[in-house]
């Protein structure tokens, strides 16, 4: 039995967790990933501020496979005939699996703009943050100027980490935050929402709300409304949209593209593919949000329905809860953490948000 695992997410990190538990697993394993190193985003913003070096956010996905038993190929998977079973890389490789799943994440909105890919730094994928930190850190003059488009919790954190890197370099940068609603944090309670925008404003950052982007060019950025922003250095933090992968291969996915599963975390197309993390689309569930924390909540499920599928055995269930402890880091060792109808600000929920990332780091690159 061959067993594809496509994406180095955070489901995949802890399927590679046990299979390295059960090497004597009856069947073979490949995990296929475009990097050898997997950036968690919880510590995201921790590292551009300086809180955190690059080793403490990243596992090596070769390592961990190696230790593992588990066959490890840097490649992108471009196309799956699921008919066939087999899958098309981007180096031209063409593979046959038993068993495929999917944990790829997402990938940024708005790279079709005119510009975006040539005048802005983009905080996906992940790795770019450490070209994004050293830019911050040590080229830009004092006082530049620093355009964020995102108003979500990434747009937010990284607008936030920045500005507190730049108090610490004594360099003040001017900071715009760009978002295409009327809110920060859309999505999150309102109690959540009027804390991080007055952490904004205390911050002294720049909030052009309510705006699209057209354009970019080299030092500016262009809004359909005609204003125009002009700036040192763009970052693009905007929302998330789904690779192309699956409607390549006229696998079931909803209208933004991501694979749809059923609750067994299991494509509607085809029963031997399935999928966890940012990139599927869950029957019934489509309010959940593009967070990490329903990628880890999905993986014991994942683990557990692929070995009962390969055993011919009846699945489990996925029910995501959507009461679940929610830390946005605000900088400087400061952040804002909900829970059901709690909401707290300050140093307690940094506390708390940086035990459970360093926890969940350590427990898996062990």
């Amino acid at each position: 039995m061959k067993l594809l695992l496509v994406g180095g997410g955070h489901a995949h990190v802890h399927l590679i967790k046990k299979l390295r538990k059960n090497k004597s697993a009856l069947y073979e394993v490949t995990l296929i990933s475009k990097d050898e190193r997997q950036y968690y985003s919880g510590m995201a913003s921790g590292y551009l501020e300086g809180l955190y070096e690059e080793t403490d956010i990243y596992f090596d996905l070769k390592s961990l496979c190696d230790t593992a038993g588990i066959d490890f190929l840097c490649d992108e998977v471009i196309r799956v005939e699921n008919d066939k079973k087999i899958i098309e890389t981007r180096s031209g490789m063409i593979m046959n699996y038993d068993v495929i799943s999917f944990d790829i994440g997402s990938d940024l909105a708005g790279r079709e703009i005119d510009g975006v890919d040539d005048f802005s730094l983009k905080i996906k994928p992940l790795g770019n943050l450490k070209e994004i930190r050293f830019i911050c850190e040590t080229m830009l003059p004092n006082s530049s100027k620093l355009a964020i488009v995102g108003s979500g919790a990434a747009g937010m954190e990284i607008a936030l980490a920045i500005k507190n890197l730049s108090d610490k370099k004594n360099k003040k940068y001017k900071i715009t935050m760009i978002g295409s609603s009327n809110e920060v944090l859309k999505g999150y309670n309102q109690k959540m929402k009027t804390l991080g925008l007055n952490v904004l404003e205390q911050s002294r950052i720049n909030l052009v709300m309510n705006e699209r982007v057209k354009t970019v060019e080299s030092s500016k950025v262009i809004m359909e409304s005609g204003l125009e922003i002009s700036n040192d250095l763009l970052i693009w933090a905007g929302g998330s949209k789904s690779y192309g992968v699956f409607s390549k291969s006229h696998l079931l996915t909803n209208e933004k593209g991501y694979m749809r599963v059923n609750s067994y975390l299991q494509s509607e197309t085809s029963p031997h593919i399935f999928g966890a993390g940012d990139c599927i689309a869950i029957r019934n569930y489509d309010w959940m949000r593009k967070i990490g924390v329903y990628a880890v909540k999905e993986a014991p499920v994942l683990w557990t329905n692929i070995n009962r599928f390969l055993k011919s055995k009846p699945m489990k269930d996925y029910k995501p809860n959507n009461n679940f402890l929610s830390i946005v880091s605000t900088g400087n060792k400061s952040a804002i953490l909900s829970y059901n109808d709690i909401v707290l600000d300050g140093f307690l929920p940094w506390l708390i948000k940086n035990y459970i990332d360093r926890h969940f780091m350590r427990k898996h690159k062990r």
